[in-house]
């Protein structure tokens, strides 16, 4: 069931950042045509509102009224009218002296200039269309323009030159750009939010779950050890006794029987014991604890069989000093009987930034990648009479204490277990031992 269950998180795992992803790749792109789009809607605005400048300047200068470009549009920077030969004829601000025959009508957009601005070069009479400049004459033949020099007859209509102040506008463009920028830096943020409190809910959920697991199968196995416990001892008890009222008549056979008995009801008390462990509140009694010295303490019980790779130094944890023994113990114990006697086993202390991190490592045949999970697990053992049960226990004290404990390849070729538990703050020295003398 575990199993199973871990399958199915290992997917949501994996299909929902992929969704998050794919929708913030959707929305990318739609954020990009969406700046374009407004982008060009600024720029039609613009020759828009300078188009009805021009041709409000070109209807008071066919009434000949005075033109007041303030009373038009205050953004109008200068103005010119010219008669079809480019002459000037009217002049307002900074324009050209003369116009080139030749100049098309249209819009041309002078971003770089101080202040930037739109040029609109329009003939009295011509409908200009907006998003392009209208065409040039060939060879700059004006004659065949709307209000080219002279048609038969007919009096040259006059062109006009208006420039308009963008400053506004641009302003407004870069606003826009700068809150899609920044909507789409959200988005991109809050995507990786997502998918790493996606990472960390189903890290937790996968943690709860296996400790309702544990609390169902707690509550089975005290139930089972609580009814193999009294029988077992009375098993015991009559082994015991059976042994010494057959001494005078002890055969090989009955000799091997009993001591197949004592050995069988042995190992059951062993894994009655360890079941018990293994229920036990993984938190314990917590203390600072000196994680070089106990490890430098722990391996001297083994003696030459047990290395040690230790930095200089205190390195305080907090944790419960009978479940962290137990902790070490399993390891070096699990670690020695995979290991030949000729190979000691190594155990060695790394500082990280916020936590302390010890492995344990052997030159036994290793752990199976597809096993290295597995081993962690309740009653699961690679060893043909292992209970199963010290590796469960080592997680449960480990992860009780807020570490985290892994198993991978050691240089060897055999397993190392790496345990990874967080730093302990220290107390904080008194003032006047932290105060450093002046001079």
């Amino acid at each position: 069931m575990i199993e199973t269950w871990t399958r199915r998180s290992l997917t949501r795992r994996i299909a929902v950042p992929l969704l998050i992803a794919a929708t913030a790749l959707v929305m990318a792109p739609a954020l990009l045509m969406l700046s374009r789009q407004s982008s060009h809607g600024h720029d039609l605005l613009m020759e828009y509102e300078s188009l009805q400048a021009s041709a409000a300047i070109l209807e008071l200068f066919v009434q000949r009224r005075p033109i007041d470009p303030a009373e038009i549009d205050p953004r109008i920077i200068g103005f010119g009218i010219y008669n079809a030969l480019g002459e000037l004829q009217l002049q307002h601000g900074s324009v050209p002296g003369e116009l080139n025959p030749g100049e098309a009508e249209g819009y041309s957009l002078l971003r770089h200039t101080e202040p930037p601005r739109i040029r609109v070069v329009r003939v009295l009479g011509r409908t200009m269309p907006m998003g392009r400049a209208a065409p040039s004459p060939a060879n700059g033949d004006t004659s065949s323009m709307p209000g080219g020099p002279r048609m038969r007859g007919v009096q040259a209509q006059p062109i006009v030159l208006v420039e308009y102040d963008i400053s506004d506008h641009l302003a407004e463009q870069r606003f826009s750009r700068l809150v899609l920028s920044g909507f789409a830096v959200a988005l991109a943020g809050l995507s990786l939010a997502a998918i790493m409190l996606h990472s960390r809910l189903e890290g937790f959920a996968e943690q709860e779950e296996r400790r309702r697991k544990l609390v169902e199968l707690g509550h089975a196995s005290r139930t089972l050890a609580h009814e193999i416990k009294n029988p077992l001892g009375a098993i015991r008890l009559q082994t015991a006794l059976l042994r010494k009222r057959l001494q005078a008549q002890y055969t090989v056979e009955v000799q091997t029987g009993i001591d197949v008995l004592e050995k069988e009801t042995g190992r059951i008390a062993v894994l009655v014991d360890e079941m018990r462990n293994f229920l036990r509140s993984g938190v314990g009694t917590p203390e600072q604890i000196d994680l070089v010295e106990f490890l430098r303490e722990s391996a001297r019980a083994y003696q030459e069989r047990v290395t040690v790779n230790l930095p200089e130094g205190p390195a305080p944890v907090n944790a419960d000093p009978t479940r962290l023994r137990s902790v070490v113990e399993n390891l070096l114990s699990n670690a020695i009987e995979a290991s030949s006697p000729e190979q000691p086993v190594r155990i060695s202390l790394q500082q990280l930034r916020r936590s302390y991190r010890f492995s344990v490592s052997d030159s036994g045949a290793g752990i199976a990648p597809k096993d290295r999970e597995r081993i962690f697990g309740a009653f699961y053992s690679t060893k043909p009479h292992g209970s199963g049960v010290g590796l469960a226990v080592v997680r449960h004290f480990v992860e009780s204490a807020g570490g985290k404990v892994t198993v991978g390849n050691s240089h060897e070729g055999g397993a190392e277990f790496v345990v990874t538990l967080p730093r302990a703050r220290t107390h904080a020295q008194p003032q006047e031992q932290r105060t450093q003398p002046e001079g």
